[in-house]
């Protein structure tokens, strides 16, 4: 056998090559996955859509999203495109002041609401039914 010397430039060379190989695998592999991803032209979309949903509502545009967070923002509603208002609900005055009470003012005036829990998200509220038709409020 013979005695055969490693150099350190020939480790340093070895490994600058494997780390090379490494990094060329790693994103040839992400580049394959995400064009073959089904979804891709659907996420993409979403992406436009939410960027200019959050430019129209005046939310900085620096802001960034994941994925779901960007799927979440592509169906916001602009409450000035919506056209109906509590009026349109018509028998259920009853519910609609509750739910102004409980709901939208806690909301609207944070500042009277610091301490309360009202501010919290509510639970046992759901609201079915497309806008402008009569919806009911279901109230646990």
């Amino acid at each position: 056998m013979s005695d055969e010397v490693v150099t350190k430039a020939e480790i340093l060379s070895l490994v600058v090559r494997v780390a090379a190989l490494s990094a060329i695998s790693y994103y040839t592999v992400k580049w394959i996955v995400d064009a073959m991803d089904p979804t891709r032209k659907q996420k993409l979309r979403a992406q436009e859509k939410a960027k200019q949903l959050m430019a129209e509502l005046g939310i900085n545009s620096n802001i960034k999203l994941n994925e779901y967070e960007m799927v979440i923002a592509s169906n916001l509603v602009q409450p000035s495109k919506i056209g109906t208002s509590w009026r349109d609900i018509a028998g259920l005055e009853e519910v609609v002041q509750e739910l102004m009470e409980t709901v939208i003012m806690p909301i609207q005036k944070r500042d009277l609401f610091s301490n309360s829990q009202l501010t919290q998200a509510p639970k046992g509220v759901l609201l079915h039914g497309p806008p402008g038709k009569q919806s009911s409020p279901l109230i646990n």
